[in-house]
């Protein structure tokens, strides 16, 4: 097993163990993606007609998106910094505040969609955090923001339902400036 292991490590790195030449990551990732691609064509594997194909659709939405992404940026379709990205992000929310100002339910999901997807590559991207974990942290904070607004609240005797949206923001402005 051992063998197969060190076998597969030395093919596929032929840049660092062969004669093959590799000078950038971007080098090293297509002749990886190369030498792959004939070990399985030589083990009667079918050949994917797309380098998406492996993306797994039992993912979640936004993995799936930071993975598609990954996928496409091993061959050179990227963006060259941040505020590429950026720029997109702000193109694709003009577009669904265009699709929202026409009141066309289909194009807003579409865009929603777009935007979404845009901004999980900006996480992607950025390597620090997957858009999950993002996604996460941000529930959490709602979460405790919204918790401390309840017991405010309930110790002002005052029901949530109650409350009126002018006193919901005025506590959610008060549990943000305490940096919960």
């Amino acid at each position: 097993m051992a063998g197969g292991i060190v076998g597969k490590m030395v093919r596929r790195h032929a840049h660092i163990f062969g004669d093959a030449k590799a000078e950038t990551p971007e080098e090293v990732t297509r002749l990886w993606v190369d030498i792959k691609a004939k070990e399985k064509a030589a083990a009667g594997k079918p050949r994917e007609t797309s380098i998406l194909d492996g993306v797994g659709h039992y993912l979640t939405a936004l993995n799936r998106a930071e993975k598609i992404q990954k996928k496409v940026s091993k061959i050179g379709f990227d963006w060259a910094d941040r505020q590429g990205i950026v720029a997109k992000i702000d193109e694709e929310l003009a577009e669904l505040k265009e699709a929202m100002a026409e009141g066309d339910e289909a194009h807003i999901d579409e865009e929603l969609g777009d935007l979404l997807f845009v901004v999980s590559n900006l996480a992607r991207f950025r390597g620090r955090a997957t858009s999950e974990e993002l996604l996460r942290a941000a529930n959490r904070k709602f979460e405790t923001r919204f918790r401390y607004l309840e017991k405010r609240l309930n110790e002002e005797g005052v029901p949530l339902e109650k409350a009126g949206s002018d006193r919901l923001e005025a506590l959610w402005r008060e549990a943000k400036s305490a940096e919960l």
